[in-house]
């Protein structure tokens, strides 16, 4: 029954234009969201030919990447954008939870490539990086402000995050998301960044078809800045 009401639901809200993703994703239960993407191969070779609808934003990380030297790539599929940021950057780690994804990957045979399996909150590599990469990925993950926090973590002290995400609503079952360039921007205030940039990028019918954004992570731990806090103001003028 509750199958049954949960399918009716849907299609209701399907039909009145409201987001409806895969009912794995929807669930919102960690497991079968892992089993959903683990045998499956996210196919985005297509990246690389300059007529598909989807280069621009491809080309936008590349051009992005600056004289980053240690790369993570976060939901790497089969290696689409890997093989475009590959010649431009000493190393990459290619991460992914799905496993077969990677294993098109590995066949690429990119020299300066390591693949890793898992999703990036429970990733712990031995080293920081001096770029991350999530392009097309926010859209797609149970806790954005986690994963977030997790790849800024991973970034070395003035390190930048890449991202870039539908802008509005695409049809598609796997996305849980819908982003606006104000939404994104409240999420991304939450963060220890040093610098935020964020825009759009445009299609070739020159739509404003995805949001991008670059994060810097901060240089050091903030100071404790008292000009910030109106109490510690008045403390300060009290005791004078």
């Amino acid at each position: 029954m509750n199958k049954l009401i949960g399918r009716i639901s849907r299609s209701i809200r399907y039909r009145l234009g409201f987001l409806v993703a895969n009912e794995a994703l929807e669930s919102g239960e960690r497991s079968k969201y892992v089993a959903h993407y683990q045998e499956r191969i996210t196919h985005c070779q297509f990246l690389s030919d300059p007529e598909h609808y989807e280069h621009p934003r491809a080309r936008w990380v590349v051009e992005s990447l600056g004289n980053a030297n240690q790369v993570l790539e976060i939901g790497c599929g089969d290696g689409g954008m890997t093989k475009m940021v590959s010649p431009m950057v000493n190393h990459i780690t290619a991460l992914d939870v799905s496993e077969v994804s990677l294993e098109q990957v590995r066949k690429l045979e990119l020299p300066n490539v390591t693949t890793a399996c898992g999703l990036v909150e429970e990733y712990h590599p031995a080293n920081q990086f001096d770029a991350a990469i999530l392009s097309e990925v926010i859209e797609h993950v149970l806790e954005p402000e986690q994963v977030l926090r997790a790849v800024i973590g991973l970034l070395a002290p003035g390190g930048k995050l890449l991202i870039t995400t539908p802008n509005g609503h695409w049809e598609s079952d796997e996305h849980i998301h819908i982003w606006t360039i104000s939404s994104l921007f409240k999420l991304y205030t939450k963060l220890d960044c040093e610098t935020i940039e964020i825009g759009y990028i445009r299609d070739v019918e020159n739509k404003r078809r995805w949001l991008s954004a670059v994060l810097t992570k901060s240089i050091s731990n903030p100071a404790s800045d008292d000009f910030h806090s109106k109490v510690s103001t008045m403390r300060k003028r009290v005791r004078s």
